[in-house]
């Protein structure tokens, strides 16, 4: 007859719960570099604090223990620190990676392993495919569910007829490029709906020349879609005011990267700039408009904040701290320890196994918790709905505020009491939805998102993890 030390059998009737101890271990894959908003030393603070809130309201009765290695945002590191984490310490649960070759290996292996992987990353279309990843959770913004946010706005405004362009490979990391990814979603999306549409791309690395970028674009175009480093959309901005692009004939829209809370304010303004080239910038600036994931507006997020930011100047050497909030990963990887340690307790409740990361995955999909960063809600296929906001600028004061939201779960564009979009000095409503393009063809409204080389017409962008 064999016993287990917490789970055993009493005249054929299993426990609902352990009788004792147990060690629960997360393992955590991010990178050391603190270039990344995801880095170690912006997210491991706010982890901490989480594991201390669960092993306190959650799980009290266990022992909550953490191991980090350094993903280094690559396939090959990433992969391995998994299986260190997985054969070395005999984790329970991965958190991470973000990077999108570092997460994809891992979150393939986690099957065969039966080890959850929870990340606030792998937001490529690619991951959609949960056969796949059978066991990842992501509890951050999908480029699949933002390319239905852009969509739901863009037709809110009779702007139906889309061209893409991105810019191919990444600045920070090998591999393609972030407005890869989330161009590449819109690319999926839009072909389901819309059937005619052309894809330009430009290579901003080896073509700078803004003007003839939007020269070109101005022949095909009312609505251009920036996806880019803030010095290459502001760069681009006051070439558009030097063209006359600015004045409310063409729709400007930039595609946030997520990466900072703090850039909303005054975007077009540069302090080492002259005043000419900021007052050009500001005037251009009337006519984009900017896409963003809705921020978290609270005093416990704020306090949050605080806690994390001081948490890091102590433990890491060198750590700058910053103005603002941290950003939404930061937020995002504190809730996913919350969401796991809830499906965790579900588990054992049920009197099945905490090694059992499909049981535990099966608890955390299509299920909504208070976090910190307001409702998270998951939804049946493991990923989170989140929502969106559409941001422009008062021509009186040069800030941007939000001026439209979009609510993930219904679908619904919301606007923002109290406010209206500038369309531009020279427009009240939205610029006409059609123009007169080439014989033969439907007219066509492209989307500009800066980057790449090669000409493309409903070209499927093949699986690349």
């Amino acid at each position: 007859m064999s016993f287990h030390l917490c789970n055993f059998f009493v005249v054929a009737t299993v426990l609902a719960r352990p009788c004792c101890f147990m060690e629960i271990k997360l393992g955590v894959i991010l990178p050391e570099v603190s270039s990344y908003p995801w880095s170690i030393k912006y997210v491991m603070p706010a982890i901490e604090m989480a594991v201390e809130s669960v092993q306190r309201d959650i799980v009290p009765e266990h022992r909550v223990f953490t191991y980090v290695k350094d993903s280094e945002c690559s396939a090959t590191m990433g992969a391995l620190a998994a299986m260190d984490l997985y054969k070395d310490k005999h984790v329970h649960v991965l958190f991470g990676p973000v990077c999108p070759y570092a997460v994809a290996p891992v979150a393939r292996f986690s099957p065969h392993w039966n080890i959850p992987v929870i990340t606030a990353g792998a937001s490529a279309y690619d991951f959609d495919y949960k056969f796949k990843f059978k066991l990842l959770t992501r509890v951050h913004e999908t480029y699949s569910k933002e390319a239905d946010a852009i969509i739901k706005l863009a037709t809110q405004f009779n702007l139906t007829k889309f061209g893409l362009l991105y810019e191919k490979y990444g600045r920070s990391a090998s591999g393609y490029s972030d407005c890869f990814y989330r161009i590449s979603a819109i690319h999926f999306k839009i072909k389901e709906i819309f059937p005619w549409y052309e894809i330009f791309f430009r290579d901003l690395s080896s073509n700078t020349d803004f003007d003839d970028i939007l020269q070109s674009a101005s022949q095909n175009a009312r609505v251009i879609v920036l996806c880019g480093s803030p010095e290459s959309v502001r760069e681009l901005m006051i070439t558009a005011h030097e063209l006359g692009f600015d004045n409310g004939e063409f729709v400007f829209l930039n595609i946030d990267s997520g990466e900072s809370e703090n850039e909303f304010d005054l975007p077009w303004y540069r302090e080492e700039d002259t005043v000419e080239r900021n007052n050009k910038a500001r005037n251009a600036y009337e006519a984009l408009m900017l896409i963003s994931l809705r921020k978290q507006k609270s005093p416990e997020y704020s306090s949050f904040s605080n806690e994390v930011k001081l948490r890091s100047k102590l433990r890491y050497q060198n750590f700058t701290s910053y103005e603002g909030e941290v950003n939404s990963y930061v937020g995002a990887f504190h809730d996913a320890v919350v969401l796991y340690a809830l499906a965790l307790n579900e588990t054992i409740e049920a009197g099945e196994s905490i090694t059992d990361g499909s049981a535990v995955t099966r608890r955390m999909w299509n299920k909504t918790i208070n976090g910190i960063t307001g409702a998270v809600t998951i939804d049946e296929k493991g990923d989170r709905i989140m929502d969106y906001s559409l941001l422009d600028m008062d021509p009186n004061t040069g800030k941007f505020q939000v001026v439209l939201n979009y609510v993930g779960q219904s679908k619904e564009v919301v606007p923002e009491p109290g406010t209206r979009i500038h369309w531009g000095a020279d427009y009240d409503n939205v610029p006409s939805a059609s123009f007169c393009c080439w014989p033969t063809f439907r007219c066509i409204d492209v989307w500009l998102c800066l980057g790449c080389s090669v000409l493309l017409r409903n070209l499927p962008i093949p699986f690349i993890f």
